[in-house]
């Protein structure tokens, strides 16, 4: 959800009566406009795996189990290219030299084998692969069409979410984070160059995901956080919003404020 950055500079507070819902698009930069004819980007500061996992949970939420399953694996496999791409940059290499040697390997299993050496290498440790019953189970969700149950589908997601959290944390320590913040604000750097350029308002935040970590998380619990995701619905938070914003507005003056 955001609200008007042009309503802010204008007035000094928020209008509360642009907050809004909105589609996420691939290069996480949305276009939102107000109920002032106003239009902001507002861009996500956060890599496409942690984007995916959250896609993954609303599917489960609203009872697509399969299309979680999906999803977690495509946020899965997400972060194995973000990895390789963050620990080769962080070595020198050209991010464009990058490109064109990732997509030289454009199947999952060799992908998978580039970033298992990377990882390798880098940590001086085998990498904890999912388990075997997953993988196969996976596959078949994937491949063959299957149809997962509830349970099925949390039990594959706690699979992958375990399997990527020592890889997150790795990313989050000192030596490789500029490198993470610096790939992530390129994704959307065409979209910020052109909104600058004809003097659009940009915004920028992040939301929570399951593969977003807190400080001092040394988990993920895909069970608990499905639980707090049915308690939070976003159509209600933004009606509930609007419902209380024309009040909110009118006390929030520049005279009542001052």
């Amino acid at each position: 959800m955001t609200v008007c950055m042009e309503c802010q500079e204008i007035n000094g507070f928020p209008n509360f009566e642009s907050v809004q819902a909105t589609i996420v698009p691939d290069n996480g930069a949305m276009h939102i406009s107000c109920n002032k004819g106003h239009t902001t980007l507002h861009v996500l500061t956060q890599p496409k795996h942690e984007l995916l996992s959250e896609l993954s949970i609303c599917a489960i939420k609203d009872g697509y189990y399969r299309e979680g399953v999906v999803s977690f694996a495509s946020a899965l496999e997400s972060l194995y290219r973000f990895y390789v791409k963050v620990i080769l940059l962080t070595n020198g290499v050209d991010s464009k030299e990058f490109e064109k040697s990732w997509s030289a390997i454009n199947l999952s299993e060799r992908q998978f084998g580039a970033f298992s050496i990377a990882y390798l290498i880098e940590t001086g440790v085998a990498y904890k692969n999912l388990p075997a019953d997953q993988v196969k189970f996976r596959n078949k969700v994937v491949h063959n069409g299957q149809i997962p149950s509830l349970d099925e589908a949390i039990q594959y997601c706690q699979s992958a979410a375990t399997c990527a959290l020592p890889i997150i944390k790795q990313l989050e320590s000192d030596k490789y984070i500029k490198t993470k913040t610096d790939i992530i604000s390129s994704i959307s750097a065409s979209a910020r160059n052109k909104a600058e350029s004809i003097g659009m308002r940009i915004s920028a935040g992040g939301i929570l995901t399951p593969l977003s970590l807190r400080p001092g998380q040394s988990e993920i619990n895909i069970a608990n956080y499905l639980e707090e995701h049915k308690n939070w619905n976003v159509e209600n938070v933004v009606a509930e919003i609007a419902t209380h914003a024309t009040a909110l507005n009118s006390l929030l003056t520049p005279e009542t404020r001052d």
